[in-house]
This record gives structure tokens, sequence and C-alpha cells, in this order.
């Protein structure tokens, strides 16, 4: 029996025979007989309607493989994980293999690091929009310091423009006060 499984790629799995009922036949479909699909088919009625634990639970473990096989066109890490998670349940009076505590472990982490890259994903579409924002608020910003320049430049002018007439306005004062002074002087002789 070990060398039918060795040769047509199946694993040999756990194997109980001492209540008359053979769980290996129950829950391996060969991978020859059947596609994916089918395999994955059969097992989900097998893990759905049989009543031995053991058969449900080996059921359990066999779909998650079928879903984390290399060669599965459809492969989906979050179905395998869910039936990991039911083979654990499954396994309260055994203790589980290491490897198979190692590959839920990996996809728990997977599992994990797919739901953060989903929260990311939106996060990094508003990042580039925000960008996008800062980029165009930074050129407004250059714009406003280029006017703001100019209008400096056009107040200093102003100011200079201000000063140089202030200082025609006391000029021409001057020149009154002194063109006032000399009437004044002019017209005080002229009177008795």
């Amino acid at each position: 029996m070990a060398a039918i499984y060795a040769v047509s790629g199946c694993r040999a799995l756990e194997t109980n025979t001492r209540d008359g009922y053979d769980y290996t036949e129950a829950v391996q479909v060969k991978p020859a007989a059947a596609s994916y699909a089918n395999r994955t088919a059969a097992l989900t009625a097998l893990l759905e309607e049989h009543e031995a634990r053991r058969t449900r639970r080996q059921a359990a473990l066999e779909l998650a493989r079928l879903y984390l096989d290399h060669a599965n066109p459809a492969k989906d890490y979050r179905r395998a994980l869910v039936h990991m998670n039911l083979y654990f349940e499954l396994c309260r009076d055994t203790q589980p293999a290491e490897d198979v505590v190692n590959w839920w472990a990996a996809l728990e982490l997977l599992e994990r690091t797919t739901a953060v890259a989903q929260q990311v994903a939106p996060l990094k579409s508003t990042i580039a929009k925000l960008n996008l924002e800062i980029e165009r608020l930074e050129a407004e910003v250059g714009r406003h310091k280029n006017e703001r320049v100019r209008l400096n430049r056009i107040q200093e002018e102003i100011q200079t423009e201000n000063q140089r007439l202030r200082a025609l306005i006391e000029q021409l004062k001057q020149l009154d006060l002194q063109h006032e002074a000399k009437r004044n002087r002019l017209i005080q002789p002229l009177q008795p």
C-alpha cells in the first residue's frame, strides 16, 4: 500500500483500522484520478458528512494542503488557514505534528501580513494624493513668495518716491518761506 501512495504522489495519512474502518481510504483521493476541484469537493463533502472526528480532522488537513499546493491553479491561503484552524479544533485529543503547526504559523503570519497590506493600500493612495497636494501647495507658495518679493520691491519704490516727494515738498516750503520773506522785505519799505 505504501508503494502505491509513493508512486501516486499521495501522502500516507494516519491509518487506523482498530475500529474496523480504514480512514486512509476515506480521506485520500488519488491525484491521478481527479482534479484539484474534484478532490477539494470530495474532501469537503467528507468533512461535512462524516461523523468520525479522526476522518474529519484528516480531511480538514488534506483540504488545507490542497489549497496550499504549489500546483493548484486555485490556491487559496485564506481557505487553507480556515481548514488548518478546523484541523486544530478537531485535534483536541491529539498533539498535531510540528510541521503542521509550523505551516499554521506561517499561514497566520501571511494572513496578518495580507490584512496589513490591504489596510496599507488605501493609505498609499491617500499618501500619493497628499504628495500631489503638497507639490501644488509648494508651487502656490512659490508663486506667493515671488508676488511678495514683487510687492516689496514696489513698496520700496513707493517709499523712495514718497521720501523724494517729502524732500521736494520741504524744499518748496523753504522756497515759499524765502519767497514770502523777500516779498515782506520789499513790501515793508513801501508801507507808511
